[in-house]
């Protein structure tokens, strides 16, 4: 597709400038056409894993729920993305924690620390 592929030519080549809304949501709408492009996914993980601690609930679980409808279990940024939900579990909703979930489910990931922090 020439628009789809020209759209993950422009993000990668500006990624350093995107926000951490723009990294997930780049990522969801690829993921939502299960169009799962391996340069632009590595060049999100690459970029989130600078910037995830800018990233809120919403970012969090979008982006493990993406890169799980892709099939890529990126063990760094799924750890990554855990430790940071459990430091802001308290202000998850139950759709925040539903979606990493389903997410760490389909990517065969049992972190029990994060589902520790869900059950407390």
């Amino acid at each position: 597709m020439p628009l789809l592929d020209a759209i993950s030519s422009e993000s990668m080549a500006k990624i350093e400038q995107f926000q951490p809304q723009h990294l997930s949501m780049t990522a969801w709408a690829f993921a939502g056409l299960l169009l799962c492009d391996s340069p632009l996914i590595n060049s999100i993980s690459a970029s989130a894993m600078r910037t995830l601690s800018d990233f809120d609930c919403q970012g969090l679980s979008m982006t493990a729920w993406s890169f799980s409808v892709c099939g890529v279990c990126d063990k760094p940024l799924i750890s990554a993305i855990s430790s940071a939900a459990i430091t802001m579990m308290s202000s998850f909703d139950p759709q925040h924690c539903a979606n990493i979930v389903w997410a760490f489910a389909c990517l065969l990931v049992l972190d029990n620390p994060f589902l520790a922090s869900i059950a407390s």
